[in-house]
């Protein structure tokens, strides 16, 4: 069997690029049904261009060596096999390597002997693929959902001999869960939904992550799987950019319907490019019509930002080390305390609500619209089926994590103005049994939350001392290898904010 364990989409004749175990590059052109002497005629032009024309692609070196495959669902006629012969005689004679072919009878094959490591068996799990396939691919990208299906293929726990699952086994799960990534998302790609591109292969790389500590291998174990990832993120947010270049502007269908929507999305965007702002910055790329698009589409549309419940603050973090990055210091240190204040009067006045980082966007739209019609309309008209109940009333997820960053800039007559309200909101955070539990969408029983009160009167001095730790201790060892993902991780895991992971991205992007 060809060990396939790096896949991409390609043009050139080629829908499907990798390398195998021997580190060999592959080339498959793949066909559904039966393949005779009449549709091999029909499809030799691309043959041809899939065996003579060299293999481009920014994850692999340009090479003229390499081997080609045609896949068929279905059977091979003699006539067509006589055909082929002949084919590959020709190409063989002139330098190239012959023409190999699967069939559907291989793929069977394959497929029963990697069993359970090539899909989710569970009912729950199978239906949920099926709904991941099936969605129009226009709207939000699913993610508890996609998380939890990969967290089922993946091994983390020992065999029934007590012994670690084997590297083979960790490889062909990781390996199917990039190709069910793939999978789920066609709908989303073949309607340019990039930011659903975005979250769905951060969502997976974090779970490769988790394989790697989890099992205390190296990065390179699965220097593949990280390099699908990677790629994929990169190439979704390129494409983004892109797309905000060329559109005039960014309402979605009627205006009047759109409006609620429009801030939430604008939100979200801003928040995936200045991360990626942040990265190329990180990585001292020199500014580019990329770059400038970024930077004129965040400080133009900045002001239409909205916070619809603490899920959102890590766009805004992101947004505030952006601006730090790009010089515009004053704005960032507004922007922030603005921030905070949103935070503040919406744990502390009894009329008004902030829901926790666990409730998506999605989950607080018809609240948010109850707010806007109780404003203009004094009859009780609500788009919301029950009340708003969330436990999270006083208690913040995000707010110490933001204070963190107040001390650390120095900011004491800021600090003072918002201490005496702030002091009264009690702080949320999850402990971890496991350090690689950090990287799961939820972690069940395997943890707990800790509930603390800063004390009001502290020294300066005492919340200077606190804020200095940018050990990043609760972060996993992959997570720290790259400080630029560990902020893409916030904006799709945004639950898995806390005051270390922030004061660590603090001193990472920002060095202070």
């Amino acid at each position: 069997m060809l060990h396939v364990t790096r896949h991409c989409a390609m043009e050139l004749g080629k829908d499907v690029i990798a390398v195998d175990s021997e580190g060999l590059v592959c080339a498959f052109q793949l066909k559904t049904g039966d393949l005779n002497k009449s549709k091999w005629r029909d499809i030799y032009s691309q043959i041809q261009e899939l065996l003579e024309s060299t293999v481009i692609h920014p994850s692999i070196p340009s090479t003229s060596d390499y081997q080609s495959y045609l896949v068929i669902n279905g059977k091979i006629e003699e006539e067509a096999q006589i055909a082929i012969d002949a084919s590959n005689r020709n190409w063989v004679s002139r330098g190239f390597r012959p023409l190999k072919t699967i069939v559907g009878s291989q793929l069977e094959k394959w497929a029963s002997d990697l069993g359970t490591s090539l899909w989710p068996t569970e009912i729950r799990e199978m239906k949920d693929v099926l709904e991941l396939f099936l969605n129009d691919g226009l709207s939000l990208f699913p993610k508890e959902k996609y998380a939890r299906i990969i967290q089922t293929m993946l091994p983390y726990n020992y065999t029934k001999n007590n012994k670690k699952p084997s590297m083979a086994a960790r490889n062909r799960a990781t390996s199917s869960a990039s190709l069910l990534t793939s999978i789920v998302l066609s709908n989303f790609s073949k309607n340019e939904n990039f930011v659903a591109e975005f979250e769905a292969w951060t969502i997976y790389l974090s779970y490769v992550f988790s394989i790697v500590d989890r099992w205390s291998t190296s990065q390179q174990s699965y220097s593949n799987e990280i390099n699908i990832a990677k790629t994929a993120i990169e190439h979704a947010l390129i494409n983004l950019v892109d797309e905000i270049r060329e559109r005039k502007h960014f309402v979605e269908g009627d205006a009047s319907v759109d409006a609620p929507y429009y801030r939430i999305r604008i939100t979200w965007v801003i928040g995936i490019l200045s991360a990626f702002g942040i990265k190329r910055r990180i990585e001292s790329q020199k500014d580019d019509e990329l770059d400038n698009t970024i930077k004129t589409f965040v400080l133009d549309h900045i002001t239409e930002m909205v916070i619809w419940g603490e899920s959102a603050i890590p766009s805004y973090l992101s947004v505030f080390w952006y601006l730090k990055k790009i010089g515009k210091y004053t704005s960032a240190n507004h922007f922030l305390y603005g921030v905070i204040n949103s935070i503040v009067v919406g744990h502390s006045n009894e009329e008004k609500y902030i829901a926790n980082p666990y409730y998506q966007a999605i989950d607080l739209i018809p609240y948010m619209l109850d707010d806007q019609l109780a404003e203009v309309c004094p009859l009780p008209y609500r788009v919301s089926t029950k009340p708003f109940e969330d436990n999270s009333k006083g208690i913040s997820y995000t707010l110490e994590s933001l204070l963190d960053i107040i001390v650390r800039e120095n900011w004491r007559l800021h600090f003072k103005v918002i201490w005496p309200s702030a002091s009264r909101i009690m702080s949320r955070k999850f402990r971890y049994k496991k350090t690689w539990h950090y990287y799961w969408w939820r972690c069940g029983e395997e943890g707990q939350e800790v509930v603390t009160l800063r004390h009001p009167t502290q020294s300066w001095q005492k919340l200077r001392k606190d804020t200095s730790d940018v050990s990043g201790n609760i972060l996993p060892k992959s997570m720290k290898e790259s400080p630029y993902y560990v902020l893409y991780h916030l904006l799709v895991f945004p639950h898995r904010i806390s005051p270390s992971v922030i004061r660590w991205l603090d001193h990472q992007i920002r060095g202070v």
